[in-house]
């Protein structure tokens, strides 16, 4: 579930008011008292608290109507809370759970390093049906940090604080009002964003191992300021995909090789501002990667696509079992490439590669050159990358080859990400070119998506002749849309070669 709650302290003294006698409480609300629950709950973290400063909770928590093991994720601007089931008292974090935070805690084992008790009364603010919106918390609060190890626990610090919890009956607004009722009686937000980071202090609140990319870099700034924006923000991206891939979210797969893909680029475009030699470690496994959920992802793709033309044809058009066929042979390979893919996440490997790109992104090995300005440095880059799109399209117009275009098609991708990487300085004319490069990539994407849909469709009708008919009318189809989309390349290239979407390059 996704929870949205805001989080206040107060005093000793403070008392909370009769909510419903309050000045401004909406006409039909009601308060009903949910009763005084203890709650005791254990956290868990590396030593150097990497999930904390990831802003990420674990937690084992007995008392109260959720009881058990509670992962707290960051999801945009809100967090989503997992839970698994209790277990026994000396059970170790679930595997369901410690995998979600693995791309964080990688080598380092998971361990308790806090203990906070909490004793809570809750009241919730109902609706004129009874529905509740809003869950307040008044909570009594004893927290213990321990050091290396839980018998080395530091001085407890006990504390008084409010939670107004959104319920799902409840809406953004009805938070809000809650809200300003609280702090019109006087209470103040909470500077922690949780009771764990409160207990553990300063060091929970650390700035993460890959910081936030600053959002604009000033042309004259020197160059590895935009070199190091980019990294920190794909690597930043791809570790944030690696639980949904886990979960199997929807899109996470694609999201995420797109940032592995993202960073192979910008170690070759940015090639001459980094250090070769550390740029070389880290640019197969990225390659390796990409490999890795690259299977995955064009087969649901080419699932999807196959099935669409499938479901548009006539009913005439279609015999045997076609269907049947796509599900056995598409359907199961892709459940086995998921699998074997997030199999592929827990191995030595892929945490030996997290490892590498973090320490990367963090601190980028640049040479002399990253150290000026942006503006003379990064425009270059990008009109190599630009060039090589040109040979790239002109080659393949003059072979007609499949293989041109696929490699005309990388070349625009390359292109696309180069120019991407530094909007962060050149804002609008780079995102121009950008947009120019990815029309170029999408409509020869078009063109490779059917030259590979064609060669599955040839190898299922050699299989399975009773569906051979409506194969052969699909790969009709794939050829017209493979035709179609060459036919408008034309016009998609004529836009984004024009100059005045490079005049800013040198």
């Amino acid at each position: 579930m996704i929870e949205v709650e805001r989080k206040f302290v107060v005093d000793a003294d403070f008392v909370l008011p009769p909510l419903p006698e309050v000045p401004g409480w909406p006409t039909g609300w009601s308060v009903a008292d949910g009763g005084v629950v203890l709650l005791e709950a254990t956290y868990y973290d590396t030593a150097d608290l990497r999930l904390a400063r990831a802003r990420i909770t674990l937690r084992r928590r007995t008392g109260g109507k959720d009881a058990g093991w509670h992962l707290k994720i960051q999801d945009g601007k809100e967090r989503e809370e997992i839970h698994a089931p209790l277990g026994s008292a000396k059970e170790t974090v679930p595997r369901a759970l410690s995998d979600l935070v693995l791309v964080h805690s990688r080598h380092e084992p998971l361990g308790p390093v806090a203990k906070i008790t909490t004793e809570r009364h809750v009241r919730n603010v109902c609706n004129a049906a009874g529905e509740v919106l809003v869950e307040l918390a008044e909570d009594l609060v004893r927290a213990q940090a321990f050091g290396p190890g839980e018998q080395d626990a530091g001085e407890a610090a006990g504390w008084r604080e409010i939670e107004a919890e959104l319920m799902p009956a409840g809406g953004d607004d009805d938070l809000t009002v809650v809200v300003g009722l609280l702090e019109a009686a006087g209470a103040q937000r909470a500077p922690f964003p949780s009771k764990l980071t409160r207990a553990l202090g300063e060091a929970a609140m650390a700035p993460p191992e890959v910081v936030e990319p600053a959002a604009v870099v000033k042309p004259e700034k020197p160059a590895r300021d935009a070199v190091t924006a980019y990294l920190r923000t794909q690597a930043r991206a791809l570790m944030a995909q690696d639980p949904r891939v886990r979960r199997d979210q929807y899109d996470s797969v694609h999201r995420m090789r797109v940032a592995a893909r993202r960073l192979r680029s910008a170690l070759r475009t940015f090639r001459p501002l980094l250090d070769s030699q550390r740029a070389d470690a880290l640019e197969p496994e990225l390659r390796w990667l990409g490999t890795v959920l690259g299977d995955p992802r064009d087969r649901e793709v080419l699932h999807a696509r196959l099935q669409e033309e499938l479901d548009s044809l006539p009913p005439d058009a279609v015999l045997g079992s076609v269907a049947e066929v796509f599900d056995k042979e598409m359907l199961g390979g892709l459940r086995r490439a998921q699998e074997q893919a997030r199999a592929q996440l827990r191995n030595k490997r892929y945490l030996d590669l997290v490892d590498l790109l973090v320490a990367f992104a963090a601190d980028p090995p640049v040479t002399d050159k990253a150290e000026r300005p942006a503006a003379t440095v990064l425009p270059r880059l990008v009109a190599k990358a630009w060039r090589r799109l040109d040979r790239a399209v002109r080659t393949a117009q003059a072979s007609q080859r499949d293989e041109d275009w696929h490699e005309a098609r990388k070349a625009g991708k390359r292109a696309r990400y180069a120019a991407e990487a530094v909007e962060v300085v050149h804002g609008g004319d780079a995102a121009d070119l950008a947009a120019q490069a990815e029309a170029v990539q999408e409509v020869l994407g078009e063109h490779q998506d059917s030259v590979v849909a064609r060669e599955v469709l040839r190898r299922l009708a050699a299989a399975h002749n009773d569906a051979g008919f409506t194969l052969g009318v699909l790969y009709g189809v794939e050829r017209e849309r493979g035709r179609a989309s060459l036919r408008a390349f034309d016009g998609v290239w004529a836009t984004a070669s024009r100059k005045r979407h490079r005049r800013w390059l040198r």
